[in-house]
């Protein structure tokens, strides 16, 4: 079978599936799949790959292990051949994106769903602030789809994703991408995360260029407001909205790491991680417990305010009201550990940590 340049053809298209399979079949030869896989190789390699990549990838009447295929072809063209494409082309990489994402169906594979959001993350590290430009509005309009929307789990699932592994490598991880453009990433990225307050501030002192956010809320209070709505609605919908709460966690693990505590207090963050402890569901407590205990150490200039983020009240009824297994006493207690330094309300401490030795105890006698 040869390999032609372009976009392909029926029997190209035809060609890639008869070697995909060979390659899946468990009763096909050695042989045969060695030829097979290098085939897709060659396809992969050729010149205009990326635009076999898409027609695979956009086609959903060809089988999901195709439609990967297509969405790999397109991944590895960015990671590995970023070649400066031009605005134009850019601007197509940007929306064969929207098309990827608009396609998605209620029903669609979790392994497709998450290579899309791959090539959100890889395309945005590397053009996000220049030629992108409308990064924030794309994804809140992926975000505001009707509840009543059959793909609404997903795509807030969608976007969390995309917000955690932008965090995740722009802020925390040393990505060898993002680091070239470390100064105009952390900025488009702090300015559509931080909070309304705190945006109003930095757009004041701001010194010219273009304006990354698209709405008020910003993403930290809005993942937030997504969190107390969840737990307040979770009665008879568990099964439904715990991929949603977990995937929220998730993005705010990476996030409470480097975002200024003004934004952390400002959007009731601490107080909503806390809440979702409170759900009888031991992942979303082993998943709570990364952004309830992250490190304030290097936080210290603002130890005046830092007690203002938690809520005795809420923690103490946490406690009171729930006998919790042993894993998320062991969290609430490095969360004390990690506050009893700072706190200036000595009374308050004391309380919260008798009501966690109490449910220890219950446990314990259990």
């Amino acid at each position: 079978m040869s390999v032609q340049s372009g976009t392909p053809n029926h029997a190209e298209l035809s060609h890639v599936q008869q070697a995909l399979e060979a390659t899946y079949d468990p009763r096909t030869s050695s042989e045969v799949r060695q030829q097979a896989r290098r085939y897709l190789e060659n396809v992969s390699s050729q010149s205009g790959a990326i635009e076999t990549g898409i027609t695979l990838a956009r086609d959903t009447a060809l089988p999901a292990q195709t439609r990967h295929f297509g969405l790999s072809i397109i991944h590895t063209n960015f990671v590995r051949h970023w070649d400066e494409p031009s605005y134009n082309q850019i601007n197509t990489y940007r929306q064969w994106m929207i098309d990827l994402v608009g396609q998605m169906s209620k029903d669609e594979a979790g392994y497709i769903r998450s290579k899309v959001a791959s090539l959100w993350i890889e395309l945005s590290k590397r053009c996000w602030g220049d030629a992108w430009v409308d990064l924030d509005e794309l994804l809140q309009q992926i975000w505001t789809i009707s509840e009543t929307d059959a793909r609404y789990i997903n795509y807030k699932i969608f976007v969390l994703y995309v917000l955690e592994c932008l965090s995740d490598d722009i802020c925390v991880r040393d990505d060898p991408v993002a680091l070239l453009r470390q100064e105009i990433l952390g900025q488009s990225l702090n300015e559509i995360m931080i909070s309304p307050k705190l945006y109003d501030k930095h757009r004041e002192e701001r010194e010219g260029g273009t304006d990354m956010r698209f709405a008020d809320e910003g993403w930290m209070l809005r993942i937030c407001r997504l969190l107390s709505h969840l737990v307040e609605s979770i009665s008879g919908k568990q099964t439904e909205y715990s991929p949603m709460i977990i995937a929220a966690l998730e993005a705010l693990k990476p996030t409470v790491n480097w975002i200024s505590l003004e934004a952390i207090i400002e959007t009731d963050c601490v107080n909503c991680i806390f809440q979702t402890l409170e759900i009888d569901d031991e992942k979303i407590r082993l998943v709570s417990q990364c952004p309830s205990t992250f490190d304030f150490s290097h936080r210290n200039r603002h130890v005046s305010n830092f007690c203002t983020a938690f809520s005795a009240d809420r923690i103490a009824s946490t406690f009171t009201n729930l006998g919790f297994p042993s894993i998320v006493n062991h969290v609430i207690h490095r969360v004390l550990n990690s506050i009893k330094v700072y706190m200036k309300r000595p009374q308050q401490i004391q309380m919260i940590s008798t009501m966690a030795n109490m449910s220890c105890n219950r446990n314990f006698q259990r």
